[in-house]
């Protein structure tokens, strides 16, 4: 579940040859460079996400900034590790266990796992890449302020919005899961 918005911005600044025109891509390539926790800090974007690196026998697990995207977890006694972008998925592989606990992955942060030989899991470190209220190491849209609120709004909005359009088109719609159909009714 990634929906990034900096693709473009990460190729430019680290001069990455990319394969394909995923958002998702960037994510391979900062890891790369830099590790986990610095290819966390340079995601514009919401995303819960995992990277498996079998070279290093690592599995790393990562939540958004401000947690748009959900990540739950759950690790059993014996080691075994399962996540899911919904808890009740993850309730529901479980029945023969006893003892369980379905955690949410907190919002900016990433979790490290060593596997084991039997392809088990043992936590190495769980850290935080991100701080609500911080500067992010990435170069924002937002728009300089001015003395009108009217016009942050509506410069803010329109740079949150202009963000999003990734298409070639110079359309877009979003979409919501949401019946926001009674809302209307009174």
């Amino acid at each position: 579940m990634i929906e990034l918005y900096c693709q473009h911005q990460v190729q430019k600044e680290f001069d990455f040859n990319y394969e394909t025109r995923l958002d998702g891509e960037c994510v391979l390539h900062l890891y790369e460079q830099g590790g986990i926790e610095f290819a966390c800090q340079h995601l514009d974007g919401v995303f819960g996400l995992s990277i498996l690196d079998m070279s290093k026998r690592l599995l790393h697990i990562a939540r958004d900034t401000f947690g748009v995207r959900p990540l739950f977890k759950m690790l059993t006694r014996d080691g075994t590790l399962a996540v899911c972008s919904e808890a009740k998925g993850l309730t529901d592989i479980v029945h023969n266990q006893i003892q369980f606990n379905v955690e949410w992955v907190e919002p900016g942060t990433y979790e490290t796992y060593s596997i084991r030989d039997d392809g088990k899991v043992d936590l190495v470190c769980k850290n935080r890449f991100h701080s609500i209220g911080d500067p992010p190491l990435y170069e924002t849209l937002a728009p300089q302020y001015e003395d009108d609120v009217s016009a942050n709004i509506r410069s803010v909005l329109k740079a949150a919005v202009r963000k999003r359009l990734m298409a070639e088109r110079r359309i877009g719609c979003l979409l919501s899961g949401k019946d926001r159909s009674k809302a209307f009714d009174k």
